[in-house]
């Protein structure tokens, strides 16, 4: 007879292997799944923490172009300020006394608002709130000092304009004046003295035809005709003092004449007798 087929034999020991294999892909597994996990929360965490860095960059960066804006606004309203008591008859307009004056109490309240701080330890949607305050609040700054600086321009504009409108008066006055004393001189002083005052006075027209005058010029201008027109007046006394001393002269000169003739006459008449 033909042996019996020996049937298979499964030993003890490698199913322990195949046990010990699966556990550890197991462990395995778990700890890829804990550290993609790992990964993740981190890469969550810094992409968190980036956000929140950018934040409060962008915060400090915004707050320093509101404090930019804010000395500005300062400076300007010093300056406003200096004005807004201008009297309205040294104003050529003194709707823009009223314009300015406006413009600074819109500007000092600006110029008083408390505003948030950058928190560095804050979330990023607080310091994104904050930067947008900020932003906001600059750019109302800079619109108020805009309309500051165009108030405080309309003022300055508007005293020259006054200024120069009263320079002009005072020196088409002293023209006139000067004018008065030269008609009246005619005949009666030399022409070198008339002459000096006819050249001022032409001297000064051509300053008063001009677009902008100065205030030291007018002065300037105004006394070298009040000088000219006092020389021709003293001159012209001088003449007419000349004139009447010669006059007196002559007069004494007839009238010792005239006494001598009398004489003449009366002694011819006593001889005759």
């Amino acid at each position: 007879d033909e042996p019996d087929e020996e049937a298979p034999h499964h030993s003890a020991n490698g199913g322990g292997k195949s046990h010990t294999k699966l556990i550890a892909g197991i462990v395995v597994g778990v700890l890829v799944i804990a550290l993609i996990a790992g990964g993740i929360a981190w890469w969550s965490s810094s992409r968190r923490n980036n956000a929140q860095r950018n934040a409060y960059t962008l915060c400090q960066n915004t707050r320093d172009s509101y404090d930019d804006a804010h000395t500005a606004l300062a400076a300007a309203l010093k300056d406003a300020n200096a004005l807004t008591s201008t009297p309205t008859d040294q104003v050529a307009d003194a709707k823009t006394l009223d314009t300015l004056k406006s413009a600074v109490a819109d500007a000092e309240k600006l110029d008083q608002q408390s505003v948030a701080e950058c928190a560095v330890d804050a979330n990023t949607a607080a310091i994104e709130k904050t930067t947008d305050s900020l932003r906001n609040t600059a750019n109302e700054i800079t619109k108020a000092k805009s309309a500051l600086d165009a108030a405080t321009k309309a003022v300055n504009d508007s005293k020259n304009m006054q200024s120069q409108s009263a320079a002009r008066d005072e020196l088409t006055k002293a023209i006139d004046d000067a004018q008065k004393i030269l008609d009246a001189s005619a005949n009666a002083v030399t022409e070198q003295v008339r002459t000096d005052l006819e050249n001022r006075i032409a001297d000064a027209r051509k300053l008063a035809d001009g677009q902008n005058l100065n205030a030291e010029d007018v002065t300037a201008m105004v006394k070298t005709l009040t000088d000219a027109g006092t020389a021709v007046q003293q001159s012209q006394t001088e003449y007419a003092n000349q004139q009447a001393a010669t006059a007196q002269q002559a007069a004494e000169e007839a009238q010792r004449q005239a006494e001598a003739q009398a004489q003449a006459a009366q002694q011819a008449q006593q001889n005759a007798a």
